[in-house]
């Protein structure tokens, strides 16, 4: 049969003879009888979703705690980073003094002082003196001119020096 209701007739003898005549579906497909009640179903669904609903709290909680902690590490960096800008502006802007040393304590500036002294004062003397060696040197050519007197050859040995003539002769 193809699983569409038939009309069974029964005959209950022991009723008086009433006939029963309500549609009885007769199927082809055996039915399974390990199938679970509706109430035992139903608790194994529940428990199903109850489990799939806990599943999704935890990767909603571990999807916060994530987030909390990757907000924190960025207001952590954003902080380290604004204060680090701070330090090399501040570094940027100071401005080094004219003078070197001129924070110095008082010891060490008198030292500073006595020192440019002495520079200064070496200096003028070394100033002075390549003066008068250029002036000697000047006065010297001139004489050399009027004298006519020529300087000695030199010959180049090879050596990186050069030797004068009348040594050679030796």
């Amino acid at each position: 049969m193809s699983g569409q209701a038939e009309w069974i007739r029964t005959d209950h003898s022991n009723s008086g003879g009433c006939v029963d005549q309500r549609p009885k579906r007769v199927s082809t497909t055996p039915f399974v009888t390990s199938l679970p009640t509706a109430p035992a179903t139903m608790t194994i669904l529940a428990e199903m979703q109850q489990a799939q609903l806990l599943m999704v709290a935890g990767f909603i909680m571990l999807g916060w705690v994530l987030a909390r902690r990757q907000i924190r590490m960025r207001k952590r960096v954003n902080q380290e980073s604004r204060v680090a800008n701070k330090e090399l502006k501040a570094i940027r802007e100071q401005k080094q003094p004219a003078v070197p040393l001129s924070d110095a304590p008082a010891a060490t500036q008198r030292w500073q002082v006595a020192m440019f002294e002495t520079q200064r004062e070496l200096c003028a003397e070394l100033d002075t003196r390549i003066a008068i060696v250029q002036s000697l040197v000047q006065q010297m050519d001139r004489r050399i001119e009027i004298l006519g007197l020529t300087p000695p050859a030199t010959i180049d040995t090879g050596a990186g020096r050069p030797q004068r003539q009348d040594t050679l002769d030796t």
